[in-house]
């Protein structure tokens, strides 16, 4: 540790003999090492009086600031340590020492011996690698009492930034990294989208810099793809669409959940991973349920007062939907009975249904562009008063 003074110090030392002594009581005033900051290890000096007796040195200070041990540089016991009596006065102060020895100057360090440099060295608090720094003959012996490798010792000799990257070996890549202005800069450095959600309100093609990013879809329209090649394996991006349906359409030569193209129903969010051949939608919500409001018509003439309302859940490319049909009136209509859907079908399917208020028949249900229902054995169900129940599955 280094030589240290501590101002206002003093304490009564009860020890006896020319040994460690035990820092006692604090007169009145004064301060304890402890209370002056100094711990063990540090080397204050010190006089010490014992009667008649005198004694100066420095100390080596012990656990807690409480002992020390002296080393003496004068005492009227010819330079060696006072027996002490048990009622001696102990006070901190600075040694000429201090000035001369310790405190190397400008000047005197020109002409010091190599044991008051080591001194200094030690005073100022420096590492046995510290000293080594201090004492090197040159750069690259400095270079080499720090363990610096060849790669450390170019870095540390770079003689600009891009001299520093070229000696850790970045590639251009790593280089745009080290010297990107902000995180937006350094995504787009290794190709990543600078971040943030991205609304799309039209028809939008996914491209290589969407990597990872999220999609926002509004409204109702088609997300298409780069080629896959394009995208490469384990590209992929985000989807969370709002209150209308999109339809995702893969590239040629490639396929979507193993079909050309597949319905996005509302308020969904998926994940869209390329494996550099065909895309895939994993994780998220891909089910949706939801109310509407059919059309009711007839294939001849017309109802005076009809209703109906609907219901329908899509899961990946199904849709199964479910009317309720209520003719208050039947007025001239006849033949059979039409329903609107709510998603337009890729193919035709067929359902089955019921008359449930008054006749109890089954109803024969088929889906085109629209639902039509009629009388298990093709006539016309209908008449006033008369309810329809009716569902079917389609794909879209």
């Amino acid at each position: 540790m280094a030589r240290k003074h501590f101002d206002n110090v003093r304490h009564l030392i009860t020890t006896t003999g020319t040994g460690e002594i035990t820092l006692g009581t604090v007169p009145a005033t004064w301060r304890s090492f402890a209370a002056a900051g100094a711990v063990a290890g540090d080397q204050p000096g010190y006089t010490i009086q014992d009667g008649d007796g005198i004694e100066l040195g420095y100390l080596t200070l012990g656990a807690g600031a409480l002992t020390a041990a002296r080393t003496v540089i004068y005492s009227s016991n010819s330079n060696n340590p006072l027996d002490l009596s048990g009622s001696a006065i102990l006070e901190c102060t600075p040694l000429a020492s201090m000035i001369n020895d310790d405190l190397v100057s400008f000047v005197r360090a020109q002409s010091a011996s190599s044991g008051e440099k080591a001194q200094a060295r030690s005073n100022l608090g420096m590492t046995t690698t510290g000293q080594a720094l201090a004492t090197a003959m040159n750069a690259a012996d400095a270079r080499d009492t720090i363990g610096a490798t060849s790669v450390g010792s170019a870095l540390l000799t770079a003689a600009d930034a891009a001299a520093a990257r070229t000696a850790a070996g970045a590639t251009t890549v790593g280089s745009s990294l080290f010297t990107a202005a902000n995180a937006g800069a350094a995504r787009t450095a290794i190709g990543l989208r600078s971040g943030g959600a991205s609304v799309k309100n039209a028809d939008y093609k996914v491209v290589a810099s969407d990597y990872e990013g999220l999609l926002v879809l509004s409204g109702a329209h088609t997300l298409t793809f780069d080629p896959a090649t394009t995208l490469g394996a384990v590209f992929r991006v985000f989807i969370n669409n709002g209150a209308s349906a999109w339809t995702f359409t893969a590239p040629s030569g490639s396929q979507i959940n193993g079909a050309a193209s597949m319905y996005f129903p509302p308020r969904s969010s998926a994940e869209i991973l390329c494996d550099g051949t065909n895309f895939w939608v994993i994780g998220g919500s891909l089910a949706f349920y939801g109310t509407y409001t059919p059309t009711v018509f007839s294939l001849t003439g017309s109802y005076a007062a009809a209703s109906a309302s609907g219901f329908y859940q899509v899961i990946g490319n199904l849709v199964t939907v479910a009317v309720y049909v209520v003719i208050t009136s039947n007025g001239s209509a006849g033949t059979a009975t039409y329903c609107s859907l709510p998603i337009a079908p890729a193919v035709g399917t067929t359902g089955c249904g019921r008359e449930v208020a008054a006749t109890g028949w089954g109803l024969s249900v088929s889906v085109d562009s629209q639902m039509l229902l009629q009388r298990y054995d093709g006539g016309y169900a209908g008449a006033s008063g008369y309810t329809f129940r009716a569902t079917a599955s389609y794909f879209i």
